[in-house]
């Protein structure tokens, strides 16, 4: 079926780890063990003369200059080789507005013959006046600067996602096929669905031959601008993240678990979910990662070791609260003025605050996932930040927010009060876990 798949990735003269790599990029996409077929617009269509092409361009840039940028879409797999080709070439006239120079290479073979898809590199440059046409550079104060003037808004990536649904929606409606393709996440959409993560054909070739990787701690090359001191290589800790789970294995518990859901059995259904509780803990760390991520990148521009100011927001937030971490800016507390960059950098508080409390709101999933389900014959599912619950009873599959109030106790003289982490655990008859320093919880993540 047709699928959306769209990603962006710059060239830059500084970011890339050799010269020229955007000529190095034309000549992998055009391999002619992978290439179905290829064009190109406003620069040479042959592989070595669009390399030479690219060069020439490239040394005639300034040093900090943004070459190309490289798109990688799937393409429908119900449309026949030269609708795709039609596609391809109507999207990117489309989106360079038939000024700036681009090249198509697209795979339909040997191994992508069942994933279909496009290498498309863009040289944002108007051939003729030489000024750039889609403006995939530009920022927010170029954004406000040309609104001011009346100018036409740069292309956002928002954008461009859009445009490709658009033509890829009006392709296979010319072609008489009634399958679709929406840019939107399933949550967006209304789909109560936990999202599957990308595979590839490498692993999935691994899994088919009876060859399970096992997960390494990689070390990665840091960004070539960065601030002084700033080591050159970090540690990825995959060992962490995925907790020993491939990417075929959580698809396929996903699999496993929606076709539980949907069986005419209840007993299997809650059977599927209690199996997969480390499966879904795991995916609830990963999306814990992937969040404290964001998190540093916010703060990127405005501390030194973002990573470090990352842990010590959280720090702030789980003990005191996200209002108090808020506050912090505006008053001078050792702890933040040490991870301050200086102080002209402004702070974006409301991405700080919706990071911080994505992140409290997953952890808290994180331990109440420990426990388990509910004692009414109701199970739940947490994956991606997602609670999907059984109905065992009623044998149904739904998606709530359960209340706070569900867990109230009747008033009673002579007991002590009792956290909802301590209620939860007399009910189902368990024991208490003895809470940790949050030190100890940030060194462990």
């Amino acid at each position: 079926m047709a699928i959306y798949s769209l990603r962006l990735t710059p060239i830059g003269k500084t970011t890339q780890k050799r010269p020229h790599t955007a000529a190095a990029h034309i000549r992998y996409i055009s391999r002619a063990c992978a290439v179905s077929h290829s064009m190109a617009e406003r620069m040479p269509e042959k592989t070595a003369a669009a390399m030479r092409w690219l060069r020439r361009e490239e040394d005639q840039d300034r040093k900090n200059a943004r070459v190309a940028d490289k798109l990688v879409i799937a393409l429908p797999r119900e449309l026949t080789t030269q609708q795709r080709i039609t596609l391809v070439w109507s999207f990117a006239e489309r989106l360079t507005q038939g000024k700036a120079s681009w090249f198509a290479a697209i795979h339909a073979k040997g191994k992508d013959r069942h994933n279909p898809h496009c290498h498309l590199l863009v040289r944002d440059r108007d051939v003729t006046s030489g000024k750039r046409v889609v403006m995939f550079s530009a920022g927010t104060k170029e954004i406000k600067q040309r609104s001011a003037k009346g100018q036409t808004r740069p292309t956002t990536l928002a954008t461009i996602r859009q445009l490709w649904e658009d033509c890829a929606n009006q392709a296979l409606a010319q072609a008489g096929r009634s399958e679709r393709i929406d840019r939107r996440s399933l949550r967006e959409q209304g789909i109560a669905r936990p999202a599957q993560i990308h595979e590839g054909p490498n692993i999935r070739a691994m899994h088919d031959r009876g060859f399970r990787p096992v997960s390494k701690d990689r070390l990665i090359r840091a960004r070539a601008i960065r601030k002084c001191g700033t080591p050159a290589t970090r540690l990825l800790r995959y060992t962490e993240i995925d907790r020993g789970f491939t990417r075929v294995d959580y698809n396929r518990s996903l699999n496993r678990a929606d076709t539980a859901l949907k069986s005419q059995t209840s007993e299997a259904r809650v059977t599927t979910m209690a199996d997969d509780s480390t499966l879904q803990l795991a995916g609830l760390r990963q999306m814990f990662s992937d969040s404290k991520g964001a998190l540093a990148a916010t703060l990127g521009d405005v501390f030194v070791d973002r990573a470090a100011a990352a842990d010590s927001l959280l720090s702030m937030a789980e003990e005191f609260g996200i209002d108090f971490v808020l506050e912090s800016f505006d008053r001078e507390p050792a702890n933040i003025d040490d991870l301050r960059d200086g102080p002209d950098k402004s702070i974006n508080k409301d991405a700080i605050a919706a990071h911080l409390d994505r992140l409290l709101d997953l952890q808290e999933e994180i331990d109440r996932l420990e426990i388990g389900g509910s004692d009414d014959g109701r199970r739940t599912l947490d994956i991606q930040g997602e609670r999907f619950v059984i109905d065992a009873k009623a044998g149904v599959y739904y998606r709530e927010t359960v209340p706070a109030e569900r867990f109230a106790l009747e008033p009673d003289i002579d007991r002590e009060p009792e956290s909802l982490a301590q209620q939860l655990a007399r009910d189902h008859n368990v024991e208490l876990a003895k809470p940790r320093p949050h030190q100890e919880r940030s060194r462990d993540r």
